[in-house]
């Protein structure tokens, strides 16, 4: 996040947040190549505070991914902010920061999974079908035989991803018992609760109202 004075800019992403600001102590700031910018912890501290939750998630996510930050540590720094705006919310969201996410869709599918008061699902979980393949469910409550993926747009919208994706899941279903509850930009985003509501339905639990479209 660049410090550029009397400005404020978004980048392309809508992931760069600059503007000046005295609030920043000194230890939040560091120089690279003469450009001074916000550590990466104050970063993804201001991503998670400022940024609309599913996609404030899916920013800290993404440095979590790319180890920049580490979710123990960015909570504790978050725990020593004070009097900023949007703070708990990104207290809120801080623990549920994981490197695991593979894609900003995922992280959206959990934050509404965690909103709608569901328990926390495990993350990249390893399944083999029937070919001795090991397969990976985005998120997955073993216990319950329950997988809920998200299928975003660019690898799941073609009939041959479609198809091997219906093949796997048939696969896991029959073998094993796997049901799944799967996540499209649609389900995730506007007032329709029909995901939350299948999810519900398979761990027998009632979800949340949706405070967020």
């Amino acid at each position: 996040m660049y410090l550029v004075p009397h400005a404020r800019y978004r980048s392309k992403a809508g992931y760069a947040l600059v503007r000046q600001s005295k609030n920043i102590p000194d230890d939040d700031v560091m120089e690279i190549a003469g450009l001074r910018l916000t550590t990466p912890l104050r970063t993804a501290a201001d991503l998670l505070r400022r940024k609309h939750r599913p996609h404030a998630l899916a920013a800290a996510d993404a440095l979590a991914f790319a180890r920049i930050v580490e979710t123990g540590i960015l909570c504790a720094y978050i725990s020593t902010l004070h009097h900023l705006p949007g703070l708990p919310q990104a207290q809120e969201l801080a623990p549920r920061v994981s490197h695991l996410a593979e894609s900003p869709g995922e992280s959206w599918q959990r934050c509404r999974i965690l909103d709608a008061g569901f328990p926390r699902p495990t993350l990249q979980l390893a399944v083999v079908d029937s070919y001795g393949v090991e397969r990976r469910l985005d998120m997955a409550y073993e216990q319950f035989r329950v997988a809920s993926e998200y299928d975003g747009r660019e690898f799941h919208t073609a009939r041959t991803d479609r198809d091997s994706d219906e093949a796997r899941r048939t696969d896991l279903g029959t073998r094993l018992g796997w049901r799944f509850s799967i996540g499209t930009y649609e389900r995730i985003f506007g007032t329709s609760t029909s995901f939350e509501d299948e999810l519900g339905s398979f761990l027998r639990q009632t979800p949340l109202p949706r405070t967020w479209h």
